[in-house]
C-alpha cells in the first residue's frame, strides 16, 4: 500500500491545472458529434438512493469503442462507467483502473463516497472490456461445486473472439475515453492488474496522462500464472523464517513449517469440498 499513499500525498499537494468537460446530456455530445460512443444514463435505482442519503452528485453512461482499435470493422464494445463529482467545484480528475483482471470498478464506488480525495477530484470508475456492466461481459458465475466445467460452459456459451480481450485493446479504450470526454490530463490510479493497464496505457497512448499512481504493481513483462507457485513458496519460507526468529512467535507456533507441510499433505490426502460461488 505504500506506493498508493506516497502518490495520493503527491496529487494532494499538486495543482494539476486539468481541463475536463463532461456534459450531463447527450445533447452536448452531439454538438461535438460524438454521440455515438458516449450514451449517458440514470444510474441504478439502488445507487441513486444510497448517492441522495449522502448527498453524492454523480452520473452513469456507458461508453461506445472498438473491439479491435487495429480493425474497425470487427466490431464494438460498450464499457460502463461512473462518475462521482468532487465535493467542490473541480475540473480535476483521476480515473480508476481495477484489478483482477476481471474486477469491476463501478463496483467499487463506497470505496470513493467518503475517500479525502473526493475533496479535490472528480473520480470517474470505468469497467474495463469484459467486466462489470460493460458488453460483451466475460463475468463467469462459478454456481458449482466443479468450477473447471462452469469456466468450460462459459467459454462456450460465450460468442465473440476473447483474443480482444487483452491489456493493449483495453489501453486503447482508456485513450480513447479520455479522448471522447475532451480530457486535456487526467490522472490514473490502478491496483493491482490495473496498474498493468496503467503502464500499457502510459507506454501506446501518454499524451494525455498527467500522473499515475501504482498500487500493487502487475508490470507487463511479468507472467502471473508462470510465477504465482515459485512467489507463494518464497513467501511462506520468509514467514517461517521470520517466525522462527521472532521469540513471541517461535512460542506460540512452535514447528510451524512443519505443520503447515503436515496440513498440505493431509488436504491433498482428504480435499475438501465447498460450494464454490464467484
Amino acid at each position: 500500500m505504500l506506493p498508493l499513499r506516497i502518490g495520493l500525498k503527491r496529487l494532494s499537494r499538486t495543482n494539476l491545472n486539468l481541463k475536463i468537460v463532461i456534459g450531463l446530456s447527450i445533447g452536448f455530445y452531439l454538438a461535438f458529434g460524438q454521440a455515438q460512443r458516449l450514451e449517458m444514463h440514470a444510474c441504478p435505482l439502488d445507487l441513486r438512493y444510497e448517492f441522495s442519503l449522502k448527498g453524492v452528485e454523480a452520473q452513469c453512461g456507458f461508453f461506445t469503442s472498438l473491439l479491435s482499435h487495429d480493425e474497425p470493422s470487427r466490431g464494438e464494445v460498450k464499457l460502463n462507467f461512473l462518475e462521482l463529482k468532487s465535493l467542490k467545484v473541480s475540473d480535476e480528475t483521476i480515473l480508476y483502473l481495477e484489478g483482477g483482471p476481471g474486477g469491476a470498478a463501478t463496483g467499487r464506488y463506497k470505496l470513493w463516497l467518503d475517500h479525502p480525495l473526493r475533496e479535490d477530484y472528480n473520480i470517474i470508475l470505468l469497467d474495463q472490456r469484459g467486466t462489470g456492466g460493460s458488453s460483451p461481459t466475460l463475468n463467469c458465475p462459478l454456481s458449482t461445486l466443479d468450477p473447471i466445467l462452469a469456466m468450460q460452459r462459459c467459454l462456450k456459451n460465450f460468442e465473440g473472439d476473447l483474443s480482444y480481450f487483452n491489456s493493449r485493446e483495453s489501453a486503447s479504450d482508456v485513450a480513447l475515453f479520455i479522448e471522447t470526454l475532451n480530457l486535456s490530463e487526467v490522472n490514473l490510479l490502478g491496483v493491482s492488474y490495473g496498474t498493468r493497464l496503467a503502464l500499457t496505457v502510459m507506454r501506446d497512448h501518454p499524451e494525455r496522462i498527467r500522473s499515475v499512481v501504482l498500487d500493487s504493481t502487475y508490470p507487463p513483462q511479468v507472467d502471473r500464472l508462470a510465477t504465482l507457485a515459485s512467489n507463494a513458496e518464497r513467501v511462506f519460507e520468509k514467514l517461517f523464517n521470520l517466525c522462527e526468529h521472532q521469540k513471541t512467535c517461535a512460542r506460540a507456533y512452535p514447528g510451524l513449517k512443519n505443520e503447515f507441510i503436515a496440513a498440505i499433505e493431509a488436504y491433498n490426502f482428504l480435499p475438501l469440498d465447498f460450494p464454490c460461488s464467484i
